[in-house]
């Protein structure tokens, strides 16, 4: 992937004249050392890619007009990543190489065994730069949506058709299976992935009976939490592309 990719979740049209600031242009003035007349690619997050000719550049703002402009939709179906909350390293890895694997959305909430029972701000937009640094990096169009739940019951309001429950206690079926079962359907899914400690009984209770989630085996080893996710990232979008 080229590395003069830059962010600007705005609406692209030929002719048009946008502005970059703050972090993005100091990468582009700075670190890359880009100079008014080169061209750069911009992309929105939603589904658009630009190439942009700098028209003025300093650490502050830059100025690109919008040479021609390319739109791709996501793939389909929807694949959201539920995962309780982690240590911070770790949910970082989760964020930035689910994006790179092509999650379309990550639902974080906090489990009864979580080491966290929250993210402060800070983390939270860390973590949104890191989906914006991969979604550069990789080629792909499309941000994935971050959504904070606060409550398991929260995770309803997703939309997803079918609810997979990742525990090495319980899956019997092997998650690619389980997905190469739906046929062409290709129907949204929802992974839920526990944290560190695993999940809590009361949990898998309230996935199975409320949600109706089904257990699925994504390894026949027992995965770190951070490893589980980013295998049920793979196998999920493997599958979903045959």
């Amino acid at each position: 992937m080229p590395d003069n990719r830059f962010y600007l979740p705005e609406q692209f049209s030929n002719d048009k004249r946008v502005v970059l600031k703050g972090q993005e242009s100091h990468h582009l003035s700075s670190v890359m050392r880009v100079k008014s007349g080169d061209i750069v690619e911009l992309v929105n997050g939603k589904n658009a890619l630009a190439k942009g000719k700098v028209i003025s550049a300093d650490k502050a703002q830059t100025t690109l007009e919008i040479l021609s402009v390319e739109e791709k939709h996501p793939p389909s179906p929807q694949i959201i990543l539920a995962q309780a909350l982690l240590r911070p390293n770790r949910l970082e890895l989760v964020i930035e190489k689910g994006t790179e694997l092509g999650i379309s959305s990550f639902a974080l909430f906090p489990s009864k065994n979580s080491e966290l029972s929250s993210l402060s701000e800070n983390k939270r937009k860390r973590i949104y730069d890191l989906a914006i640094g991969a979604l550069k990096q990789c080629g792909r169009l499309d941000l994935p949506t971050i959504t904070f739940l606060d409550k398991l019951s929260e995770l309803k309001t997703l939309g997803a058709k079918h609810l997979l429950l990742a525990d090495p206690s319980l899956g019997k079926q092997k998650l690619n299976c389980y997905i190469s079962d739906l046929g062409k359907t290709k129907d949204s899914i929802l992974l839920l992935i526990g944290p560190e400690k695993g999940w809590h009984n009361d949990e898998i209770a309230f996935f199975i009976k409320e949600l109706n989630a089904t257990p699925v085996l994504l390894h026949e080893n027992v995965l770190r939490a951070e490893t589980a996710a980013l295998c049920a990232a793979s196998l999920a979008t493997a599958a979903y592309s045959n």
